[in-house]
């Protein structure tokens, strides 16, 4: 009796030992953690931004983050906001993209340009002193420090002091006229039909005081086109459209009257033309980008408004067209690549 209970009792030890290694193999120890994103206390709201149509961010080197609203630009450095406008030297409001470097300069861009803040100032990049429009759709750092601005014009790449717009032949000739001072890389455009109107490609530019709204700077005309017998010549700003303020709508129906008002360099007066819509032929090569990415071997990926992207190997010639087959065409508005190289 006594060998059967000590037997017991020692099989029931061994066991009891046995088990808690035995379960402790078969599950393993996992600490659970919140998701930090779906933690309240986490997140914040700013009343300082409520309000003030936000429409970009990013941070500069120093940590501080940068905001784009309408008024013109707001940093916010975790303890202070401080506004900058045009006053201040910001090229045009709202400011709808802004972007911060390495080397701890920010970017800001509008429908008026570029300006660039840098040792506590802020100045313009691009265009400068001219009234020329140059419309920002995005901006992009490449790998090497570039910056590259996506725009109504082309890509605009600021390196060393130095700007080049890849752009295309038609645009490269307003540009030619209109921002001499621009060095140009040639690279194949998006060829688009006159179709019924008066045969006039313009850009849009910013508010005009006095002038109602928006402004359209003229940039292409078709040989003995409407506009270009009515006396419309590249670089007028057009104001007004039939008495109801600028409007990108100047083509319609062949046979319908249009009465253009436009600004021109140099006359003080407004100049109004009279002309009758009619079918044009031909057509134009524009270059609308809406961003640019550069990889870090150098390959280039401008994706445009007509629903393409242009890519290339880094050397402007070897540019290709690579195109959507969807009926819509491909809207690149944003474009990112890994790591890896895709």
């Amino acid at each position: 009796m006594n060998r059967l209970l000590f037997l017991c009792l020692a099989i029931s030890a061994i066991l009891h030992l046995a088990t808690p290694a035995a379960v402790h193999a078969s599950r393993p120890y996992a600490p659970q953690t919140p998701n930090p994103l779906t933690e309240q206390w986490r997140w914040r709201s700013y009343d300082e931004l409520k309000g003030r149509g936000l429409s970009a961010l990013t941070q500069s080197a120093d940590g501080a983050m940068w905001f784009g609203v309408d008024a013109g630009v707001l940093r916010y450095d975790g303890d202070t906001w401080t506004e900058f406008t045009p006053e201040d030297g910001v090229l045009g409001a709202p400011v709808l993209h802004v972007l911060g470097t390495a080397d701890g300069v920010v970017y800001a861009g509008s429908r008026r340009g570029i300006s660039r803040y840098r040792d506590g100032s802020w100045v313009p990049v691009h265009p400068g002193g001219s009234v020329l429009p140059w419309p920002v759709n995005g901006l992009h750092a490449g790998p090497d420090g570039t910056v590259w601005v996506a725009t109504d014009w082309g890509a605009l790449r600021l390196r060393d002091g130095v700007m080049t717009l890849y752009t295309s032949d038609d645009v490269a000739a307003a540009l030619s006229i209109l921002a001499p001072e621009l060095a140009l890389v040639i690279v194949p455009g998006v060829d688009l039909l006159w179709g019924e109107g008066i045969g006039t490609a313009v850009v849009r530019g910013d508010h005009i005081p006095g002038h109602g709204g928006s402004s359209w700077t003229v940039w292409r005309l078709s040989p003995d086109g409407p506009g270009d017998r009515a006396g419309l010549q590249v670089g007028d700003v057009i104001i007004d459209i039939d008495g109801e303020g600028s409007t990108d709508v100047v083509d319609g129906p062949a046979g319908t009257s249009v009465r253009v008002t436009a600004l021109r360099a140099g006359l003080p007066e407004e100049l109004h033309f009279e002309m009758i819509r009619r079918p044009v032929p031909g057509g134009y090569e524009p270059l609308h980008v809406w961003e640019v990415l550069e990889q870090e071997d150098g390959a280039l990926w401008f994706g445009l408004r007509s629903g393409q992207l242009l890519q290339s190997s880094g050397a402007a010639a070897d540019l290709t067209w690579y195109t959507h087959d969807g009926d819509g065409g491909l809207q690149a508005w944003r474009m990112a690549t890994t790591d890896a190289g895709s």
